[in-house]
């Protein structure tokens, strides 16, 4: 649904910050915004509860989110101002508690599907839960430990492994590559340098030593900035290990 999506965007991206979302607001908008309890939103609430608050207050209202945000953030609260959302974000929930031989279930009620995600939602923030990107699908997650970067959807590279199982193995194939384009480009490294030292005098050798430097230098930029790969690079090496 892409009211989920939206909203988890919002209550996660770096570009909508409570507190400023709050000073421009302000600012720009006290007569617009009426009945806006700003020293609720602002005081001892976590990042996630300020966002919701703050939401909640703008969408019943004509603000010009482009005015405010980055375009994705603006077009995710122009997006969610197309839905029933009610001034104050709230859930209704009924709790029914059936009393067993020895235990007691409680049941959670809603009326329509938002007061469910609202809850969701609710509960995530209460619990201090951490919502991530998987680096191997692109959808949202919650981890289960800090350090983790894969979801446990199945992969939509292998239907035969979870994304944490699919992205661990292409991490682990990766940094096999990665260990042999370094061990090569090691040794045509020393294998240069010790041309240059032994014929000090030989300008082709010290030029092509340092076009070797920079050559590889330009590499690693574009690796790092995923514009090319470690198997590129591996394969750039070999052609000119003679």
């Amino acid at each position: 649904m892409r009211f989920i999506k939206d909203l988890l965007f919002l209550l996660t991206d770096y570009n909508f910050n409570s507190s400023d979302a709050i000073r421009k607001l302000k600012e720009n908008y006290k007569d617009t915004l009426q009945n806006v309890e700003w020293h609720y939103i602002g005081g001892e609430l976590n990042e996630y509860a300020r966002r919701l608050s703050v939401m909640s207050a703008m969408l019943p209202y004509s603000v010009p989110y482009d005015e405010l945000f980055s375009k994705q953030v603006s077009d995710a609260l122009y997006e969610m101002k197309k839905y029933n959302v009610t001034m104050k974000m709230g859930f209704n929930m009924r709790v029914t508690a059936i009393t067993g031989m020895s235990d007691r279930f409680f049941e959670y009620v809603f009326d329509t599907m938002m007061d469910a995600i609202l809850f969701e939602i609710h509960n995530l923030i209460n619990s201090g839960d951490t919502i991530k990107l998987c680096k191997n699908c692109g959808k949202l997650f919650v981890p289960l430990r800090s350090d983790a970067f894969y979801c446990d959807n199945i992969s939509p590279q292998d239907n035969q492994k979870t994304c944490k199982e699919y992205g661990n193995y292409n991490q682990w194939l990766k940094n096999i590559e990665s260990n042999k384009a370094t061990k090569l480009y090691r040794k045509i490294y020393m294998r240069k340098q010790t041309k240059t030292k032994r014929h000090p005098n030989n300008e082709n050798f010290l030029k092509e030593f340092e076009e070797y430097k920079s050559a590889t230098k330009k590499w690693r930029e574009d690796i790092k900035h995923a514009r090319k790969t470690n198997e590129q690079f591996l394969e750039w090496l070999k052609n000119i290990d003679t």
